[in-house]
């Protein structure tokens, strides 16, 4: 996620990007749908959850980035292109 550590705002954001529900993310990531909502409520989950579901939204085109002016942006890759747009992360 370059340079990014994958938080639960994340979460919610890509999964809204690409119209995916808790279990289809579930699926996607190979994790269970409490593993899904206990991330996404910023409960504690194993660090190779987090990978999975990241791993889960590279895989579909969704990628978090810091730009070199220090702003956080989302890039979406669509059939149409590639679609960036400025997200607010959350301090870990």
């Amino acid at each position: 996620m370059s340079g990014v550590v994958f938080d639960e705002a994340q979460c919610r954001i890509g999964r809204a990007a690409l119209g995916l529900s808790e279990d289809d993310l579930a699926v996607a990531a190979g994790v269970s749908r409490d593993d899904i909502l206990s991330f996404e409520s910023g409960g504690a989950v194993a660090p190779e959850i987090a990978l999975k579901l990241s791993a889960a939204f590279e895989r579909a085109g969704v990628s978090f980035h810091i730009g070199a002016d220090g702003r956080a942006f989302m890039r979406v890759r669509t059939l149409d292109g590639i679609i960036e747009a400025p997200v607010t992360f959350s301090k870990g």
